[in-house]
């Protein structure tokens, strides 16, 4: 390989961690299945909260039921996903529409998505299901139940206020959650004074859960850091320490490069 190639190389590395970085920084969705898209309990309620974080330069809404499961290649212009579902969802229990959601999450994951889920879509009987949640290394909890769960108030002497998760945040009260129980790979970040989960996570990131459902618009406005626990989960710790890696190596390659060619 000549010189020439190998510099050009090198800068293709370099343009390509670069973009990694900065490609759709920002741009999140909220992946809707089975959920009122208005009033007390509708997804707009958490859609509008996310579009006033300057944080988010875009927040789009995917309402899995009248507009299909996205595509992997549909999802890869999205930095995060917010999965929301509910007790309306009918057709995705037992291996229908969840299966598909779930491993179409999965692709999104392995290409360097995150996603967030919310209370209930971490349970397959109610909510996805496929990949996302059947693969250990991504699945921070499992768990089978289809109703409503009393949260309350977090037990802030469990959470890790070290964590991006709480970032700014000084309480948070939650209406509703779901029975999960963590995997072997789930890591918790804090639980409810009654003794529930209330945030978990895998090693990397990639799958967290905040059991919480999200579209309550009482919980938004309750006085409470709500809204802020999603959000924190969304913007997540940009770029992931993979991309550092490359940019680093892209760089080095190419001061080396540079030092090669000064010395000729």
């Amino acid at each position: 390989m000549t010189w020439s190639n190998m510099k050009r190389g090198a800068l293709f590395l370099a343009l390509a961690a670069f973009c990694a970085v900065s490609l759709n920084a920002g741009v999140i969705a909220v992946l809707n299945v089975g959920t009122d898209v208005t009033g007390p309990y509708g997804v707009s309620n958490i859609e509008n909260y996310l579009s006033g974080d300057s944080r988010f330069s875009s927040v789009a809404d995917w309402n899995v039921d009248t507009s299909g499961v996205p595509t992997a290649s549909e999802l890869a212009g999205y930095e995060s996903v917010l999965v929301v579902t509910d007790a309306n969802d009918g057709t995705i229990t037992g291996g229908g529409l969840g299966t598909l959601v779930g491993n179409v999450l999965e692709t999104y994951v392995n290409g360097g998505g995150r996603v967030v889920i919310g209370a209930f879509g971490g349970d397959a009987s109610i909510g996805i299901d496929g990949g996302i949640l059947t693969l250990a290394p991504y699945a921070p909890v499992t768990g089978a139940n289809a109703g409503n769960g009393t949260a309350g108030d977090l037990n802030f002497s469990t959470a890790d206020l070290s964590n991006f998760v709480f970032n700014g945040v000084s309480s948070f009260t939650a209406s509703y959650d779901s029975n999960t129980t963590l995997t072997p790979n789930g890591i918790a970040l804090a639980y409810y004074m009654s003794g529930d989960l209330a945030v978990a996570t895998n090693s990397n990131y990639s799958v967290m859960l905040v059991n919480a459902d999200p579209n309550v618009a009482a919980d938004l406005s309750n006085g409470t850091n709500f809204g802020l626990v999603f959000a924190n989960a969304l913007a997540g710790p940009t770029p992931e320490p993979g991309t550092f890696g490359l940019m680093g190596l892209a760089l080095a390659a190419l001061g080396l490069l540079g030092r090669r060619r000064f010395h000729r």
